[in-house]
């Protein structure tokens, strides 16, 4: 509550921790989906050690840290200590969001899913078809994972766990027009939700704006007034658009607390407060931080669906 109010305020240091956390169990990834930056990064690829991630979530709990997405640039059923990391969360009190491309999600990665107490398993398809499945999803088979997702649903149901599933597609130009008949496929699946999932286009936004005044669309963008996240190593980062850890705020030995309101994260949160007025001074990106250069969410309308956090 008291971010909340920093929030509005426009105080840039923080007396709570995040309300949410993303950890990066991995930053490796079986695919080469054609909207993910994965071919992009320059960083090292690797797995979070367990010693790493115990700290993490000890650090993370006593910080008032309530919720942990298990994922970021990489898919996280890669990583073979998954089970122990979920068991580390639940017992911390943390609820607990992992997205996958369910490529891996047999059924005994479901079951196990399922028996750690998993508060939500979001399940990335672009299953309109097998052809537009596998040219957006570059490397996946559509029939396995169709299965997996079948299956996942079923075991969830005879295991009667309480684990809430949602099946998202990615707003794209090949996937909108089918998007309502795929919708009814995937509720007769019976998940829990079948969703749109606005992937960024970053700038796309911003483009369509370029002949009105910038700054009448603008409002202070509030993730790094309520998330952070965990690169494999234990770096922290601000925000998912820092998906090549070029903005480092801290790591893990450091800790949670450290990282929030490190002097990069207040020089960026101060930076968010005085957009605007940078903006209409310069109507455009001259003082730009190079982390927000390339998004628009901060432009988007109120209405406009935003990545879940």
């Amino acid at each position: 509550m008291r971010n909340i109010e920093a929030y509005h305020n426009r105080e840039v240091y923080l007396p709570d921790g995040p309300y949410t956390l993303f950890i990066e169990p991995t930053n490796h990834c079986n695919l080469a989906c054609v909207f993910c930056p994965q071919k992009d990064q320059t960083r090292k690829k690797g797995f979070m050690s367990l010693e790493v991630y115990e700290k993490l979530i000890e650090d993370a709990a006593k910080s008032g840290v309530k919720k942990i997405n298990l994922f970021f640039l990489g898919e996280s059923l890669m990583h073979k200590g998954l089970e122990q990391m979920l068991k580390l969360g639940k017992e911390h009190g943390l609820q607990i969001r992992l997205n996958t491309n369910a490529s891996f999600l047999f059924e005994d990665k479901a079951r196990m899913l399922f028996e750690s107490g998993l508060d939500y398993l979001t399940i990335s398809f672009e299953g309109i078809s097998k052809e537009i499945y596998e040219s957006v999803r570059v490397k996946g088979n559509y029939e396995t994972t169709l299965k997996n997702i079948q299956s996942a649903i079923a075991i969830k149901k005879s295991m009667q766990s309480q684990t809430r599933i949602s099946i998202e597609i990615i707003d794209m130009e090949e996937t909108r027009d089918a998007f309502p008949e795929f919708k009814a496929r995937m509720e007769a699946l019976n998940p829990d939700e079948v969703a749109v999932k606005v992937w960024r286009n970053w700038t796309g936004y911003l483009n369509s704006l370029k002949d009105v005044n910038l700054e009448d669309h603008y409002s202070v963008c509030s993730y790094p007034w309520r998330s952070m996240a965990v690169l494999w190593d234990g770096t922290f980062v601000p925000c998912c658009v820092d998906y090549d850890g070029k903005y480092p705020l801290g790591n893990s030995e450091q800790g949670v607390m450290a990282a929030w309101n490190s002097q990069a994260m207040l020089d960026l949160r101060t930076y968010l407060v005085k957009r605007k007025e940078n903006l209409k001074k310069n109507h455009g990106f001259k003082s730009c931080h190079g982390l927000c250069a390339v998004c628009d969410i901060p432009f988007q309308p109120e209405d406009h669906p935003r990545p879940k956090v």
